[in-house]
């Protein structure tokens, strides 16, 4: 499909760890973080039957906190930061 929503969805985890805020588009997934005292984070994007088909560890020290999504295969997929699911997205 040529149309694709922007989803935006907001987690607060427990202890030291930021709130973060992950943003789907069409062909990016950004993390948005009001802290940037991240010493590891990985986010998983999975399909619909539960396989990782995409995985990255960001840190403070990265300047670029986003996935590139574009050439994922038509599907549906979640977003995990940890053991939380985030968000979900068609592609």
């Amino acid at each position: 499909s040529l149309y694709h929503a922007t989803t935006s969805t907001a987690a607060t985890f427990l202890g030291q760890d930021p709130e973060i805020k992950v943003v789907v588009s069409q062909k990016r997934i950004w993390l948005v973080t009001d802290e940037l005292s991240v010493k590891s984070l990985t986010v998983q994007v999975m399909n619909e039957k539960g396989k990782v088909v995409m995985e990255k560890i960001f840190s403070s020290k990265m300047t670029d906190w986003s996935l590139q999504i574009g050439s994922l295969p038509g599907g549906s997929y979640c977003v995990m930061i940890g053991s939380k699911k985030m968000a979900e997205f068609q592609r």
